[in-house]
């Protein structure tokens, strides 16, 4: 057996007992929730439904009051109610109902509707739960139908009730329309009444066109003129919104925000020159009558589309390129071929080509054309490749060109121009002669011109004529007779390689060196060495000592640079030796210095010698080359530089200056630091082993050497005298108290005192001037004038009436007698009179300060007609005082004088206490700027202010009137509510001013912007499941005007078999029950809701139900 136990919220214990029996196998149970027993200790409900809306908050036991928003058309709700206690009984609306069953049909009245369940326990333990169920007002204009169907009053009805049916058609104050309907229940008889149970006003129409004054949009309509269902004529109406009524607005649907004329029509409504393109979108705004325009209203004559400067309409060369200069016609150089042959005139290099001729890619024709530039015409040309410069004929021929003679030589070449026809002639043109008279004739003379006198060979050739070896010098002057075949050669008839003028064996063309001297030997390039410098270092080779010289280095007579000699022989060439004169055999480093010859540290010492290699710069050395910061004489780590004790004996311990402890004493007084017990002794003064002159011990430390110091004990810390006393050590009175306690430093000897060393005669206790030994009066007030006798009027009582004298307005009263408070005989006939009082300066006080807080004056002067002064109590009304209103008021007072005084004043006592204005208060706070909108016609809650008033926490807090969003909201007991009245569909973000007054009459002012949440709004809101399309104008149509506050809703509603038979995105839309205007069956249908603003949507259930 298991046995379960659980506690609920609601202090209610739940048992569960389960009997398990295993053997071989598992068993499944049942369980049902009747065979539970709840156990409680008070009556209650376990569970309460409701068959319309939602119970707020939900349903919990032990809560008690709850409220359900229904909408106008949720006529009636029915209850099931379980308790707690199955024996329990319920009662609601006083009638008994069933444990777990539902009630009839409870019927509620517009607006609040309160209905009690009681719960009622054998035990005599008893709850009460309240449900307000509210119906709210129908949303937008609502037709009812008085004649509403009931089947609760149908006799052939399954749910005929006649109680239920007397419910539903009470109409307590006959007025025709039933309680369920009637939003004004206590209509006077004999009242018309609208549909909701209503009076009706009596119809006014104003402006007598017909539509009453609450209808009438247009109150003031001129008299006759035809008026719409709103009472506005065409004269009051501006339907496009343009600023131009109806009646003179030639363009009746302007676009909204454009600019109109007087006539009412916009740039886009009008056609300013009838070019059918309207104004607002016509570039060219004047077009002549009848020209045919574009889209953008313009003409061929208007437009320049290439931009030449020449309209459309001109043009005759429509697309001129960008940039090029045209003619009248709009035609460039490129556009026009002016000679018709075919080449525009920018390329047109002939530009008057004759018709006809064709040209070539330049516009030129063969007329046009003179190829060879010899001034004649390439069609007139009969030699068209004329050398340039020749001078021509008329058929253009040059000399050059031309043969007149007909002998084959060129007249420009002929020098026999008239050669008889078919004679051989010579190149220039004449008959074969002997020209040269040299005998042989000139046909077969092989050698034409030989110059006379010269003899000749078979062939008329003299050696002048003839070139043996063919090298183009005659033989008569060729040197070099057998040059070989095709070497160039010189004027002497040699060729380079037979050329060698200075003999040595090398062509002049190979020789470099042109002119060695006899019987030298020379290299392939014929220098002998005295005619090389191989190294050009400007020494020839035979003297050249040092022949691979670098370049650029300058060298000896023997041909050496520095880099090539070492001249003391170190081993380190000169141009890199810095000790030049080294002796012999000593080593050197890389610069040719040997130690002896270098001082690396610059102190004077060579190396050779310097003990110490790296002497800082600037140091003076010793003759070992070491400075004082080389140098640790005494051994002790410290160089002689820091070291300011130079002989430390040897294994002594130094500190950074070089010294032992023994050889520190800063003072120089002969004892070392460390023993010394007085560091700063004097020069020159004696000093004992602890290193102290007599001037320097001063053992209790008080400043005074302990030779001169007559008080060796002196505390820490104390003053002293030149004698090294302090007041804790002397007694200067000689009183027996030191003087660092005695107050009466000079007491008269032998006198007594007390712990603070004064005597009687020293000492004044009530401080009223007079010493207590002869002060009669020992405490006397402070401030309070005294006698010889030290006492003051408030302490003698000199008639011994039991009144002091300070108050005692009769001072002489007899033995005896009765007195009042002031010290005068109760029994004294003759009254004091009083003529005149004192007045008092204005108080300012801060803000708020209280009545008791003024501190007004407590005493008053007054004078008596004989002239004498007295000071008597004064109490002050607070009466017309207000501390917390800035400004004057002006407190009387009431003097209290004695029984026997008579006040015969001319004005009543009173001083002015001025409030000063108070500080504004210094901000306001919202707790919260958004909230959640509901379905609810309940204000909601959005957040509590706090006034930041460091002075007052009374304030007056209000919304500014008529400005931002503020009649959207209320502002009650300090805290901001959305009204919930107006939907403001499509905003969310609203702005409010709220102003706060202080109870001074200071005014802030500040503004906050409010935010709603519609997230949640679209699953909470109450949708109805049902309505009544049957044309009787109750329920004919559904919709849901909630939507209005979302900026993008889509609706739609499908029939059983997935068919969507409506569909809008129009809140305000609602659905009629038809589809493609046919009525549809009675059934269920089914809506989807879908919200764009919070990407929500939301699915039900919709009956469509008529009636028979």
């Amino acid at each position: 057996m298991k046995i379960f136990l659980k506690k609920h919220a609601w202090g209610l214990w739940l048992w569960l007992i389960i009997f398990l029996v295993s053997s071989n196998g598992l068993y499944s149970f049942n369980i049902d929730r009747n065979d539970f027993y709840i156990f409680s200790n008070g009556a209650g409900l376990s569970n309460l439904q409701i068959s319309e809306g939602r119970l707020e908050p939900r349903f919990n036991p032990d809560v008690t009051t709850y409220r359900v928003n229904l909408s106008f058309y949720t006529f009636s709700v029915t209850l099931t109610p379980t308790s707690i206690e199955r024996n329990a009984r319920i009662f609601i609306q006083g009638q008994e109902i069933r444990n777990g069953a539902s009630t009839k049909k409870i019927f509620l009245y517009p607006g609040q509707n309160e209905v009690a369940v009681d719960v009622r326990n054998p035990d005599g333990t008893q709850r009460t739960y309240q449900i307000f169920f509210t119906r709210n007002a129908p949303a937008g204009n609502v037709t009812v139908n008085m004649r509403w169907d009931l089947p609760e009053c149908d006799r052939n009805s399954d749910f005929f009730d006649e109680d239920a049916c007397a419910a539903a058609t009470r109409d307590d104050d006959g007025d025709g329309v039933p309680n369920f309907l009637d939003f004004c229940p206590g209509t006077p008889p004999g009242t018309p009444v609208d549909e909701f149970g209503c009076p009706i006003e009596p119809v006014v129409d104003s402006d007598g066109d017909e539509v009453p004054d609450d209808l009438d949009q247009c109150p003031d309509t001129p008299a006759g003129e035809p008026v719409d269902e709103n009472g506005c004529s065409p004269s009051q109406k501006d339907t496009d919104g343009d600023g131009v009524t109806d009646d003179k607005d030639q363009c009746p649907n302007t676009p909204a925000g454009e600019t109109v004329d007087a006539n009412g029509c916009s740039p886009s409504q009008k056609d300013s020159d009838g070019d059918g393109v309207t104004d607002d979108k016509d570039q060219c705004p004047n077009t002549p009558a009848g020209e045919t325009v574009d889209a953008n209203g313009c003409s061929p004559s208007q437009k320049d589309t290439d931009g030449d400067g020449v309209t459309d309409d001109k043009d005759q060369c429509p697309n001129t390129p960008e940039g090029e200069t045209v003619d009248a016609n709009g035609c460039s150089p490129s556009q026009k071929d002016s000679d018709g042959d075919g080449v525009t005139d920018d390329k047109d290099q002939c530009p008057n080509t004759p018709a006809g001729e064709t040209v070539d890619a330049n516009g030129c024709s063969p007329s046009q054309k003179d190829t060879d530039g010899d001034g004649v015409t390439d069609v007139k040309d009969q030699c068209p490749n004329t050398p340039e410069g020749e001078t021509v004929d008329a058929n253009g021929c040059s000399p050059s060109q031309k043969d007149s003679d007909g002998d084959g030589v060129t007249d420009d070449k002929d020098q026999c121009p008239n050669t008889p026809a078919g004679t051989t002639v010579d190149e220039n043109g004449c008959p074969l002669p002997d020209s040269d008279g040299d005998g042989v004739p000139d046909i077969i003379d092989q050698c034409p011109d030989t110059p006379a006198g010269e003899a000749v060979d078979a062939n008329g050739c003299a050696p002048s004529q003839k070139d043996t070896d063919e090298d183009g010098v005659t033989d008569d002057k060729d040197l070099c007779p057998n040059t070989p075949s095709g070497a160039e050669v010189d004027e002497n008839g040699c060729s380079k390689d037979q050329i060698d003028t200075d003999g040595d064996g090398i062509p002049d063309y190979l020789d470099q060196c042109p002119d060695t001297p006899e019987g030298q030997e020379v290299d392939e390039n014929g220098c002998a060495p005295s005619q090389k410098d191989s190294d050009n270092d400007g020494v020839t080779d035979d003297k050249d000592q040092c022949p691979d010289t670098p370049e650029d280095q300058e060298v000896d007579e023997n041909g050496c640079a520095p880099s090539q000699k070492d001249s003391d022989n170190d081993g380190v060439t000169d141009d890199v030796d810095q000790c030049p004169d080294t002796p012999a055999g000593t080593e050197v480093d890389e610069n040719g210095c040997a130690p002896s010859q270098k001082d690396s540290d610059n102190d004077g010492v060579t190396d050779d010698k310097d003990q110490c290699p790296d002497t800082p710069v600037g140091q003076e050395v010793d003759e070992n080359g070491c400075a004082p910061s080389q140098k640790d004489s005494d051994n002790d780590g410290v160089t002689d530089d820091k070291d300011q004790c130079p002989d430390t004996p040897e294994g002594e311990e130094v500190d950074e200056n070089g010294c032992s402890k023994d050889q520190i004493d800063t003072d120089q007084d002969g004892i070392p630091d460390y023993l010394d017990q007085c560091p700063d002794s004097p020069a020159g003064a004696e000093v004992d082993e602890n290193g102290c002159s007599k001037d320097q011990i001063d053992t209790d430390e008080d400043g005074i050497p302990d030779y001169l110091d007559q008080c060796p004990g002196t505390p820490e810390g104390e003053q002293v005298d030149e004698n090294g006393c302090a007041p804790s050590q002397k007694d200067t009175d000689n009183d027996g108290v030191t003087d660092d306690m005695d107050l009466c430093p000079d007491t008269p000897e032998g006198a007594e005192v007390d712990e603070n060393g004064c005597a009687l005669s020293q000492k004044d206790t009530d401080n009223d001037g007079v010493t207590d030994d002869m002060d009669l009066c020992p405490d006397t007030p402070e401030g309070a004038e005294v006698d010889e006798n030290g006492c003051a009027l408030s302490q003698k009582d000199t008639d011994k009436d039991g009144v002091t004298d300070d108050k005692d307005l009769c001072p002489n009263t007899p033995e005896g007698e009765e007195v009042d408070e002031y010290g005068c005989s109760v029994n004294e006939l003759e009254p004091t009179i009083v003529v005149d009082f004192e007045d008092f300066a204005m108080i300012e006080v801060p803000w708020g300060t209280l009545f008791d807080q003024i501190g007004l004056p407590t005493e008053v002067q007054v004078t008596t007609e004989d002239g004498l002064t007295f000071t008597f109590p004064i109490i002050w009304s607070p009466i017309g005082y207000d501390p917390y209103q800035s400004g004057p008021y002006i407190l009387e007072g009431v003097i209290q004088l004695p029984n026997s005084w008579e006040p015969q004043f001319d004005r009543i006592p009173s001083i002015t206490v001025l409030v000063l204005p108070k500080d504004p208060p210094l901000d306001l706070i919202l707790s919260n700027d958004f909230f959640n909108q509901t379905n609810m016609n309940t204000p909601i809650l959005v957040g509590e202010f706090t006034v930041i008033d460091p002075i007052d926490d009374i304030h007056t807090i209000e919304l500014a009137p008529g400005v931002a969003d503020n009649d959207l909201f209320s502002i009650i007991d300090g805290q901001l509510y959305w009204n919930n009245t107006d939907l403001a569909p499509g905003k969310n973000i609203f702005t409010i001013i709220v102003t706060v007054t202080d109870r001074d009459g200071n005014v802030i002012t500040k503004e906050f912007t409010i935010t709603r949440n519609l997230t949640e709004l679209l699953q909470e809101m109450e949708i109805p499941n049902t309505f009544t399309p049957d044309g009787d104008g109750i329920n004919d149509d559904w919709g849901i005007p909630l939507l209005e506050m979302f900026n993008s809703v889509r609706m739609h509603i499908y029939e059983r078999g997935g068919l969507r038979v409506f569909f809008t995105n129009k809140p305000t839309d609602r659905w009629d029950g038809t589809y493609m205007g046919k009525p549809l069956p009675i059934d269920t249908y089914y809506y989807v809701i879908e919200v764009d603003d919070n990407k929500e949507s939301r699915k039900g259930i919709l009956n469509l139900l008529r009636r028979n």
